[in-house]
């Protein structure tokens, strides 16, 4: 019985905690754009 409560509790608390990370990592991502410009070309002999 304790044993069953215990299995049910572990799985309760890991779904919580996985929420969680999940949401705590979506809320601090950052928005990263990148952008190349090619100013200047050189040939090379």
């Amino acid at each position: 019985m304790i044993g069953t409560i215990l299995g049910i509790l572990g799985i309760v608390l890991t779904l919580g905690f996985g929420g969680y990370s999940i949401w705590a990592y979506k809320k601090s991502k950052r928005n990263v754009s990148l952008e190349f410009q090619n100013k200047e070309c050189l040939v090379l002999k």
